[in-house]
């Protein structure tokens, strides 16, 4: 809850962003994630509302950037761990993770990829002025609490492929 801090040039020294290290770092802007870093948990920018440059090394081995979608990808399984209010999901990701657009209140829409098979719990949480998105009819799991408190969200079509819906969802 860094109220002053608007960018993070993450030293190549680091090899993990832990639980919350960015929690609600209101004025965060642009962050840059160095080729060291192996390990970022799910919710290190949750809150991050002004979020717009996510940028990740490109000799990083773990994590991406692809197609500049300004998020941070996991390479391995294809999930979108950390998004801001300016991300593009790019059609390679597979999984929106928990908490991925968690507390990004600006955010106003998403488009989610046919590719998309899962939306993880809190993954687009607090999302206070999210009024439009699109469930492709891909995703066969919405997780707990995934759009809770997205107050101006006022029509979801939920596609037949859909298995699960968990508590808390809407």
């Amino acid at each position: 809850e860094c109220s002053n801090l608007t960018s993070v040039d993450i030293p190549n020294s680091v090899a993990k962003i832990g639980k919350r290290a960015f929690w609600n770092c209101f004025d965060l802007t642009s962050v840059v994630i160095p080729n060291s870093v192996t390990n970022i948990e799910c919710d290190a920018f949750a809150g991050c509302i002004n979020l717009i440059n996510i940028t990740v090394a490109d000799d990083n081995q773990i994590y991406d950037s692809r197609e500049h979608c300004n998020a941070i990808i996991e390479c391995d399984t294809n999930t979108l761990i950390i998004g801001c209010k300016t991300s593009t999901i790019p059609n390679s990701v597979v999984h929106i993770g928990k908490w991925a657009f968690a507390g990004c209140s600006r955010l106003s829409s998403v488009n989610i990829p046919n590719s998309v098979t899962s939306i993880g719990d809190y993954a687009f949480g607090y999302c206070y002025d999210l009024s439009s998105v699109n469930i492709p009819n891909s995703v066969t799991c919405i997780g707990n609490s995934a759009f809770e408190k997205c107050f101006y969200l006022t029509s979801v079509v939920i596609p037949k492929s859909v298995t699960n819906i968990g508590d808390y969802a809407f």
